[in-house]
């Protein structure tokens, strides 16, 4: 997972080059060579100009967006973390290390929600 400051930066950087295919077109460059210029589509320059032309350039900043809600509520993942503190083999699992398999598994057994194995990491990063 890229850590918030590399994001926001390539965001600042994503938003002034939004900025400058504005402020080509308004020096009456055509989209197609904003395009060129700048190594986007042209339907990407039609978009922003439609959108700073209505909204004006500030929206052309990129939007945080937190994904989905968690399936599980905040009781569930209490629970998870107090089954994690035990053993696998305590619920019919091999071995006495937990992986992402067996805890998406476990996930699905007990609280009936699946998970695919790459939302299991981020899950276990964010429980406590």
């Amino acid at each position: 997972m890229k850590n918030h400051k590399t994001q926001n930066h390539k965001k600042d950087w994503n938003f002034e080059k939004r900025k400058k295919a504005i402020e080509l077109y308004s020096k009456g460059w055509k989209q197609s060579q904003i395009a060129e210029a700048l190594d986007v589509s042209q339907s990407s320059i039609s978009l922003w100009v439609k959108k700073s032309t209505i909204s004006g350039v500030e929206a052309l900043k990129s939007k945080y967006s937190p994904g989905a809600p968690s399936k599980l509520t905040i009781e569930q993942k209490q629970q998870l973390v107090q089954m994690l503190r035990k053993e696998p083999s305590d619920f019919g699992f091999s071995g006495n290390i937990w992986v992402r398999k067996q805890v998406a598994e476990l996930i699905r057994q007990v609280f009936n929600i699946s998970y695919d194995l790459t939302q299991i990491s981020r899950i276990l990063k964010n429980i406590n």
